[in-house]
């Protein structure tokens, strides 16, 4: 099983080149799932939970966050993001902060860290948890930051087998698949003109779209965003066919519960 060395280090590696990945297929869905899920953001304060080189972030400045803070694990991920901020001649809008969220994070309150935020976002970050504990504290750090009736949105791996992602068509794959207690280890590649490939694993709590895990800590109407919102899987349902018969990812959407403790 990878440790947090290990995963930080392929991270750390390969965060110079991951921002080339927005053309893919794959991502330009995920990015318009997730803009249906996010909606107007004006003057709202975000965290974005293993957020890495800001690509969500950055969608989330666009749709009028005020603020959005990033947690990642990786220092080259988070100095990518920093730097594009500086390229874009923006300051205040997104700040970083690292960790294993895999662990408490209360520590970064000193450093820093809003208490609470309007919109909790993590994209496929829970897809690195390797113990049902990890998934739990994963779950614990994201929705102790969100307030009472804040909303969660996100990207999870659906799937890993399915045909959408074995040749590379929507510009990922997925191998190396090992059973672990409760889920699957596997590596996926990301099909740039230099490939990068990360390990990743996906407990059934969380790929099999069960909502009890999400539930446990406090979310309500969890709902996964509908794909035919993606003006991409509109625009060609076609080309999109193979991935809507067994998608291998799915952006989900909840609520934090009114009277749900923080």
């Amino acid at each position: 099983m990878a440790s947090f060395e290990q995963v930080k280090s392929e991270y750390d590696h390969q965060a110079q080149g991951y921002n080339d990945i927005t053309h893919l297929p794959c991502s330009i869905l995920q990015t318009e799932l997730l803009g249906a899920a996010l909606g107007d953001c004006t003057g709202l304060h975000v965290l974005d939970f293993g957020g890495g080189s800001g690509i969500h972030s950055r969608q989330a400045v666009d749709a009028g966050a005020a603020t959005v803070d990033i947690i990642d694990l990786s220092t080259e991920m988070l100095r990518v993001a920093e730097d594009t901020e500086k390229q874009l001649g923006r300051t205040g809008k997104i700040r970083t902060f690292e960790a294993d969220v895999t662990k408490p994070i209360d520590h970064l309150l000193e450093k820093g860290l809003r208490d609470q935020y309007d919109i909790v976002m993590s994209n496929f970050c829970f897809d690195h948890a390797t113990s049902q504990e990890q998934l739990e504290t994963m779950w614990r750090n994201a929705v102790s930051r969100l307030k009472p009736g804040g909303r969660f949105v996100g990207a999870r791996v659906g799937n890993m087998k399915s045909k959408a992602c074995a040749d590379g068509k929507y510009g990922v794959t997925y191998k190396d698949f090992e059973d672990i207690p409760g889920g699957v280890r596997y590596r996926y590649r990301i099909h740039l003109n230099e490939p990068i490939e990360f390990e990743a694993s996906s407990l059934d709590l969380s790929w099999k779209g069960n909502k009890e895990i999400i539930e446990k800590f406090g979310l309500t109407d969890v709902q996964e965003v509908d794909f035919m919102s993606a003006k991409t899987v509109r625009d060609d349902t076609a080309f999109w066919q193979t991935f809507l018969d067994d998608p291998s990812m799915a952006v989900v959407k909840a609520t934090k519960a009114v009277s749900a403790a923080a």
